[in-house]
């Protein structure tokens, strides 16, 4: 008997502001002729900020100045144990950059529950992409969020922010800007998570997020 069954969560929310999407996506085989009742796993997130959000989308920075921002990854409950993982994809690009504050483009090193695991440029637009899977406390020796006992989470468990400030260049030049001007491109920060007991490792539950078609993941080094 083959039996194979996943649950995915993925969310998504814009650094500009607090629009969030979720969803589940679950999928199952057999091979074997005897009828069987199959549960398959639930897993949801949420990417939302818990700081200063201007619901307006507007804000009003300075070169060199960081503001607070504060994307954080929240599991639901009622989901399993899951691998968790989340993107930084940024567009803003040449002396407009915004960057976060404070993370590193090295791969293995760890921001507060986040462990960097693949960072990508494209030397032509200047999009980057930073890639970190969850290795907080509530982590496994194979890398998964363990929920506790029973089989799902009692309650939402928070997994931590991602970062908490954001800077536009410190060199940008508003000596000819008498009026207010929208910066180009964004920073999108994307949430991952996929059910643990499908996988032995966390390379491998990667593995098949980034081979899902409806997935946008960069497949590691």
């Amino acid at each position: 008997m083959t039996k194979r069954k996943i649950a995915i969560a993925i969310a998504a929310a814009a650094l500009a502001g607090t629009c969030a999407i979720g969803g589940t996506l679950a999928w199952l085989t057999s091979t074997d002729e005897v009828r069987n009742t199959f549960t398959v796993g639930n897993v949801m997130i949420d990417v939302t900020e818990n700081g200063k959000t201007d619901t307006s989308n507007s804000y009003t920075i300075a070169p060199g100045d960081p503001f607070a921002k504060d994307p954080g990854i929240t599991l639901k409950a009622g989901s399993q144990d899951s691998y968790v993982f989340a993107t930084i994809v940024n567009t803003t690009k040449d002396d407009s950059r915004i960057d976060p504050v404070g993370i590193s483009n090295e791969e293995g090193t760890k921001t507060g529950n986040w462990t960097l695991i693949d960072y990508a440029r494209d030397e032509v637009t200047g999009k980057t992409t930073h890639v970190y899977r969850y290795t907080g406390p509530l982590a496994t020796a194979e890398g998964y969020v363990d929920v506790g006992e029973g089989t799902s989470a009692a309650e939402d468990i928070s997994l931590g922010t991602l970062f908490t400030q954001a800077m536009l260049n410190k060199d940008y030049d508003t000596t000819e800007n008498t009026a207010t001007i929208n910066i180009d491109g964004d920073i999108v920060v994307n949430g991952y998570a996929i059910q643990a007991a499908s996988f032995d490792s966390w390379e491998e539950a990667y593995g098949a997020l980034v081979t899902d078609t409806d997935i946008d993941l960069p497949a590691l080094d």
